[in-house]
Order: C-alpha cells, then structure tokens, then sequence
C-alpha cells in the first residue's frame, strides 16, 4: 500500500511538472512569436503593451508618434518636398502664363478676359514684324517706346495678368504647399524659409535647413520652367515667328515673358526704375508673409489644411492688383529657377534671362522678413 501510494505521489509529480514544462515552453513560443511581430527582443511587457500588439501596425504607430511627439524628418526628404512643391507652383503658373500669351494672344481671336482683339490683333502683329526687324538691337525701353504706340495688341499680351491667369497662380501655391507641407513646412519660397530663419528661428534653424531650402526651391522652379518649355516649345516658336523675334535680342523679352518678369515690359511709365520695381515686390512678400504668419500662429485657431487655400488666395489677389506693375512674383525661386532655364537651355542668353533680375531676388527677401515681424511681434503680440 505504501508502494502503491508512493508511486501514485510520483507520478502526479511527474505530471504536474510536465505541465509546468509545457506551460513555460508555450510562453516561450509566445514571447518568441511576439518578438518576430514586433522586433522588440525578449522584454517584459504590461497589460497595456500587450493589447498594443493586437493593433494594427499603422495604429501602434500612431499612438507611439502621439504620447512621444512627432518623428523628426530627415532633411532629405524636406528638401525633396521643397523642390515638388516649388516645381508644382512654377510649373502650373508659367503654363497659364504660356497659354495667355502663345495661345490667347497668338490666335487672332478675343481673349477668355476681355485681353487682345480679332483685327487689330492681326494688324499690330504685322507691323511688329515690321518694326522689330529694325530694332533688335535696341534697348528695351527704345523698343517698346517705337511699338507700343501702334501695336497695343502684344504689349497687352505681355502686360496683362488676366482674372483666370492670377487665379491659377494662387491655386498653384495651394497645391503646392498642401503637397509639400507634411513634410517640409510647404515655403516653396526662398523669402518665406528666410523668414521663418530670422523670426521663428525655434521653428526653422538657419544654420542647418536654410541653404537646402533655398536650393530645393531653385531646382523645383527650374524642373517645374523646363516642364513648361517642353509642352509650349512649339507654341513659342510660332509666337517668335508670327512677330519675327530673335532669341537673345532685346525684343525676345516678349517671348520669355512667360517665364520671367520684366517689369519693363509691363509699365515703363509707371515703374521708374530697379528701386522702384523691388520696393513693390517688397511689399507683395511682405502681405504673403504677414498673412502667412498671422493664419500659423498659435493664437489663431485655424485649421492647418485650411492656411494653403487661404494662402493661395492671397496670392492671387497680389498677383491681379500688383502684376500688372511688376508681374507679381514675390518669390525669388520662382524667378531665379525659370531664368537658369531661358538663358542655359531656352536659347535667349544670359543678357535678356537675367535683364532686370535684381528686384525680383532682393525685394522679397527684404519684404518678407518684415511682414513676418509686424505679424508675430506687432499685432499677435497685444493678443
């Protein structure tokens, strides 16, 4: 009987720890099966991480990005996001630019906005023809004082920034910044980055994102130019045919007009000179950056999805109230970019790419910064 009861008393032992080897084996295979989900290695987990291995993985990051704050994004990819954004808004722009002036104006008959005519559009195209066969080699200003007189229609052209080609700019730059903004900040503008540098320096260091900001719009602008040039290169031939224009002659401003601003092709009466034309793009940066500044500041409640449409609007009112001076850029990239394009690849030379160049780079570089003060340390301040 003692025999009997001692055997009986081993093998229960012996069963009770083949349970116990079976359980530790299945929590062997689970912390394992964990660690090849998860990647996390042998750890000791609570209730709590445990349910958050049941998540989805997009959901498991979330929540980790949440409780311990937005990942830092590699600069790479901010200045991928820079040059995509930049070249959304060049590329779209210049290609309203290029259908308002090759197309519109080409065709001899009225235009969408009330710009150009049927008859008189053919006779000034004529005598264009006529006069820049003499003054090629003349001075832009001699040029358009001997052919704006009798030929309205193509200085018209040039000059006019229509309702629909001022709305396409301003939703350009919405697409663009709601494209580029999750992960760059969405400048696409050299003035912009420069004034997050000097005004919101915890927000965007100068040292470090600055310079690459400032080539990634360059590049964009450029890519976005080339675009363009490529759809249109038909288009502007036979625009440079029709007026008998010769690329990297004065005249053949007119066809670069698409691409760059000059604001001597848009009101020679009323800008007076270098000074002048900068202080009005100046002034356009700084009403971009003020409102800029004012829609992404904390105090003011707004949804960050809705500043690029807001945004986009105000440009295009700049655009429309202030183009007709100076073409209405505001955006050294936007320039800089489109005039590497005309004067390396284009075939108009340096000479008329880079004519008149300087207002369009220092003006919203010195603008912008200033509307960004007056936005956080003028009016957000006494809120």
């Amino acid at each position: 009987m003692g025999a009997a009861a001692s055997n009986e008393s081993d093998f229960v032992g012996d069963d009770q720890e083949e349970r116990r080897n079976m359980n530790m084996e299945g929590e062997e295979a689970e912390e394992g099966a964990g660690r090849a989900v998860t990647g996390y290695g042998a750890i000791t987990r609570s209730p709590n991480e445990e349910r958050e291995l049941l998540l989805p993985d997009n959901l498991a990051a979330d929540r980790a990005q949440a409780s311990e704050g937005p990942l830092p994004v590699p600069l790479k990819s901010m200045f991928l996001a820079e040059t995509m954004g930049t070249f959304l808004l060049v590329q779209l722009g210049t290609a309203a630019n290029a259908v308002n002036l090759y197309i519109l104006h080409s065709s001899g008959g009225d235009h969408a906005d009330g710009y150009g005519g049927g008859s008189s559009h053919h006779s000034g195209k004529h005598h264009l023809s006529h006069k820049s066969s003499l003054y090629l080699n003349r001075s832009m200003s001699e040029f358009n004082e001997e052919v704006a007189s009798s030929n309205s229609s193509i200085i018209t052209a040039v000059s006019s920034i229509p309702t629909t080609t001022a709305l396409i700019w301003g939703g350009a730059l919405a697409i663009a910044m709601l494209t580029s903004a999750a992960l760059s900040g969405g400048h696409v503008n050299p003035s912009v980055s420069f004034s997050f540098a000097l005004v919101r320096p915890a927000e965007f260091r100068l040292q470090s994102k600055l310079a690459a900001y400032w080539m990634a719009q360059v590049l964009g602008a450029a890519l976005g130019a080339m675009v363009t040039l490529l759809l249109f290169h038909a288009a502007i031939a036979s625009f440079e045919q029709d007026y008998h224009l010769e690329r990297g002659f004065d005249a053949s401003l007119m066809s670069a007009a698409a691409f760059n601003d000059y604001y001597s092709l848009h009101s020679t009466r009323l800008i007076t000179n270098n000074i002048h034309a900068g202080c009005i793009e100046a002034f356009g940066a700084g009403v971009l950056s003020f409102a800029l500044f004012v829609l992404t500041h904390p105090k003011i409640p707004i949804a960050g999805t809705v500043v690029p449409i807001l945004l986009g609007l105000v440009y295009g009112m700049l655009v429309y109230s202030l183009g007709p001076l100076t073409g209405g850029s505001f955006n050294p990239a936007r320039e800089l970019g489109p005039r590497l394009v005309t004067w390396l690849v284009g075939g108009w030379g340096w000479r008329v790419s880079f004519q008149a160049v300087w207002p369009y780079i220092v003006g919203p570089l010195f603008g912008g910064p200033i509307g960004a003060f007056l936005a956080d340390h003028f009016l957000l301040s006494i809120m």
